[in-house]
């Protein structure tokens, strides 16, 4: 464990959680006889690809993620190469998720394998962040068997930082007011977010270490990037400031689907047809994840890419295919040149709320009318599930499905 010391003051306390050598480390489970092997995850060192893990026995031989396979094996001749299983990946990492959800509900996974934790407050449940932090690692431990480096700090920057610090199997704590100090010594590619290009600007003006960044004439810094805010920036997080948040799942914020097409539209009936097909496909979506809506949108495009965008707020909230269509075409009708040639279409809704029991609009379809909608759709949304979506196919929809290859490109978008 590593600490460095600062007076408490009053803080945010961010973790930055990171399993080394996940995709090795699961294998090694699977297959003991992996440990102490020089193993690498990913790519095919007889052909093309890139290796996503390397076990810290084949990054003796400069091995590391991203690696063109080949040049893996060239560098390490004796590395044991795995494709992999994403699904026991998968599995692992739900499981750890699962530990840090009893600690903090201010969860942020930040990829398959690594997450930070706000744990601001917890101090009274659970100690200190070093204490924290090793009741956390431990549990990991026991629960999956899985090795985990923690970084503590201030804001995300410095934790995520401090988490590769001492890996590994690590706990590195940075306290309030010595961020600048921890980073100063290190190289400037350690700053997240520095890649070759920039690198090599500061390396142009001599600045080699975070602290020589932290501590570089700002003016001359602004007329390198020719951007004050970029500047600014830099000497922020040399400084060890920053300020983003961590950020629990995403929330969803809208559902859309949309179609390019082979040759421009002019047929209004086929548009039309091709937007009902898009809207089920939207609405199972949003049945799917309980979800209704208040807003409608339709975008299209004509040939020249002059690309419009409609939109139409409901009195009530929706995930029935037909009111969301209604709402599109009148939409289309009232806003698109049809004959000017359509060369996408998409719609999509937004404004989502979480299911449950629906209040109906002064104007809406009867309860009994609404409960037959949603019996229905139940029904076809379980065919759908079960044998396809296009299993079930609506009679505005049914010529589209049976002449798909008419569509160039179709794109789903949340």
């Amino acid at each position: 464990m590593t600490t460095v010391e600062s007076n408490p003051a009053s803080h945010r306390i961010i973790a930055h959680v990171d399993m080394d050598c996940f995709f090795v480390a699961v294998e090694r489970l699977k297959d003991p006889s992996l440990i102490g092997e020089p193993v690498v995850v990913g790519g095919d060192p007889e052909g093309r690809g890139v290796i996503s893990s390397a076990s810290y026995e084949a990054r003796e031989y400069g091995v590391h993620s991203a690696m063109p396979a080949a040049r893996a094996k060239r560098l390490c001749p004796q590395a044991i190469f795995l494709r992999g299983s994403f699904g026991d990946y998968t599995s692992y990492s739900r499981d750890v998720r699962a530990v840090l959800e009893e600690f903090t509900p201010l969860m942020e996974m930040a990829s398959i394998d690594e997450a930070y934790l706000d744990l601001t407050g917890t101090e009274r449940l659970f100690g200190q962040p070093m204490e924290i932090a090793e009741t956390i690692r431990k549990r990991i431990l026991d629960e999956t068997g899985l090795v985990a480096s923690f970084g503590v700090g201030t804001n995300k920057l410095i934790a995520k930082i401090a988490s590769d610090y001492g890996k590994p199997n690590a706990i590195t704590s940075v306290r309030p007011g010595h961020e600048a100090a921890f980073l100063a010594p290190m190289r400037i590619r350690k700053l997240p977010g520095i890649g070759p290009s920039t690198s090599g600007k500061l390396k142009s003006l001599g600045i080699t270490t975070i602290g020589e960044l932290a501590e570089f004439e700002e003016e001359r810094l602004s007329r390198k990037f020719h951007e004050h805010k970029r500047a600014g920036e830099l000497r922020d997080r040399a400084r060890g400031i920053s300020h983003s948040p961590v950020k629990p799942e995403r929330e969803r914020k809208s559902i859309s689907k949309e179609i390019t097409f082979h040759d421009d539209i002019t047929d209004p009936e086929y548009l039309k047809s091709v937007l009902h097909y898009l809207v089920e496909q939207v609405a199972v979506k949003l049945r799917s994840l309980d979800q209704r809506a208040w807003t409608v949108n339709l975008k299209y495009r004509y040939p020249d890419f002059e690309t419009h965008t409609r939109a139409n707020t409901l009195q009530s909230e929706t995930n029935q295919d037909e009111v969301i269509y209604s709402t599109a075409e009148q939409l289309l009708d009232d806003s698109a040149d049809i004959q000017r040639g359509i060369r996408l279409i998409g719609v999509g809704v937004s404004q989502l709320t979480d299911g449950g029991k629906k209040q109906l609009g002064l104007f809406e379809e009867s309860a009994a009318d609404h409960e037959d909608a949603s019996k229905r759709n139940k029904a076809v949304d379980a065919l759908r599930k079960k044998f396809g979506f296009d299993s079930v196919v609506s009679a505005q929809s049914i010529n589209i499905v049976r002449g798909k290859n008419m569509r160039k490109r179709e794109k789903d978008e949340e």
